[in-house]
C-alpha cells in the first residue's frame, strides 16, 4: 500500500472507485499491462516522496488506484485475514 498525503486538497481529489475501475486505470498506466502500470506508479510515488514534491491530481487517482488493486489482489493470493 501506498501512503496519500492526508491534506484537504487530497481528500477532495479521492472519488470512490471501483476494483474494476482501479484496474482499468492502472492497466492504461502500464499501457495495457498491470504490472507494469503498478510498478510505475511505486517508482513515481518514490520519486515524489524522496524529492518532497506535491501531488498532481492524477498522482493521487493513481495512488488510490494502486491501492485498490493492491488490496484485491492480496485477498486473490492471500485470503481474508
Amino acid at each position: 500500500m501506498l501512503t496519500i498525503p492526508k491534506s484537504p486538497h487530497t481528500r477532495i481529489l479521492q472519488i470512490p472507485m471501483t476494483f474494476c475501475e482501479a484496474s482499468d486505470w492502472v492497466t492504461n498506466q502500464g499501457n495495457g499491462d498491470m504490472l507494469e502500470g503498478m510498478e510505475g506508479i511505486r517508482e513515481s510515488y518514490n520519486q515524489l516522496e524522496c524529492q518532497n514534491l506535491i501531488y498532481s491530481p492524477s498522482m493521487i487517482r493513481s495512488l488510490q488506484a494502486y491501492n485498490i488493486v493492491f488490496e484485491g489482489l492480496d485477498k486473490l493470493f492471500n485470503g481474508d485475514k
